[in-house]
């Protein structure tokens, strides 16, 4: 029977919006069970009190969002030194839209490999991130103390040199990363292939990689699809939105998704010229799974829809309603969605 008289905690979530009045030093979460918190506009030295906060033995905060904040190196810096404190219990970190830059993800880095650090989840989108700051995280990666699963890179320059770094920290058997967003990062088809290369590796554990915007091309889908039917994949999620795919390398995709040792769930081919011809290419290979009577890859059945609605004036020819319902598409994505 539980003690009538012990303390009484709760999980709170604790949201600070615009302009609104915070203690210096932090008192809801050093004071009070607080498990997430999500600050809007940091005022001067407010983000020194915040990261001094996370150190106190009694701070249980789990999750922290502090978005576009002007955080910068300085405010990184700080934040990762607090990462290590042995009575740090952060999980998820959200510095979105922060201008860290390479000083500040070369110590977030430092921190991610600390014995005592938590993280699992860190968001760095849009924050002038290089390759040499990609190469900092890669090297972190690869430690065996590192705990970090989710890593977003979106929408910063780490180009195809911290593609290639971030892909070797991925054949490392020492990784334990599950989703990878690099998404708007000049990755091109040379660091596709150096992913695609990763992803065959025995020791890679990716499950979600995130490439739209990188103007990657025929030969890095192609590369791409050779990984997926690799035995050692394990990629459930690829987004190549807004890349130039074209028809030949929609059709390497949609080869790879019949593939037996195929594990993709969900493939987006949105804003990829891919035409008639790519989009005739899942319709293709949709009809052979049928033939050989094997269940339906979900992924295939969703980049057909993906196709279906984002690229509807280029593929209305394969994609019209009663050719669909002919070659059993529709049929097969009710059966599978029911």
């Amino acid at each position: 029977m539980a003690d009538a008289h012990a303390p009484q905690t709760s999980t709170t979530t604790v949201q600070y919006p615009v302009n609104s009045r915070r203690g210096s030093r932090w008192d809801d979460i050093t004071e009070t069970h607080v498990e997430e918190l999500s600050v809007n506009r940091l005022l001067p030295g407010e983000m020194l009190a915040l990261a001094e906060a996370l150190r106190s033995d009694t701070c249980t905060l789990h999750t922290l969002s502090l978005r576009h904040n002007g955080v910068g190196a300085e405010g990184a810096r700080a934040l990762a030194e607090a990462l290590t404190g042995d009575t740090c219990t952060l999980h998820t970190l959200n510095l979105a839209r922060n201008g860290v830059g390479d000083e500040g993800a070369r110590a977030l880095a430092e921190a991610i490999i600390s014995d005592t650090c938590t993280l699992h989840k860190l968001r760095l989108w849009n924050n002038g991130v290089g390759a040499e700051g990609a190469r900092a995280l890669a090297e972190a990666l690869r430690s065996d103390t590192c705990t970090l699963h989710t890593l977003d890179l979106g929408d910063n320059g780490v180009g195809a040199d911290g593609a290639r770094a971030l892909a070797e920290a991925l054949r490392s058997e020492t990784c334990t990363l599950h989703m990878l967003h690099l998404g708007k990062n000049e990755v091109g088809d040379d660091g596709a292939r150096a992913l695609a290369e990763a992803l065959q590796s025995d020791n890679c554990t990716l499950h979600t990689l995130t490439l739209f915007n990188n103007g990657v091309g025929a030969g890095g889908a192609r590369a791409l699809a050779e990984a997926l039917r690799s035995d050692m994949c394990t990629l459930h999620t690829l987004n190549l939105m807004w890349n130039s795919v074209g028809a030949g390398g929609a059709r390497a995709l949609a080869e790879a998704l019949t593939s037996e040792s195929c594990t993709l769930h969900t493939l987006d081919l949105g804003m990829n010229d891919v035409g008639a011809e790519g989009a005739r290419a899942f319709a293709e290979a949709q009809a052979l799974s049928r033939a050989r009577r094997r269940p339906r890859h979900h992924g295939l059945l969703r980049a057909i829809v993906r196709l279906l609605i984002l690229r509807k004036r280029a593929c209305e020819v394969v994609f019209h309603p009663k050719r669909l319902r002919r070659e059993g598409v529709f049929d097969a994505w009710a059966h599978d969605s029911g």
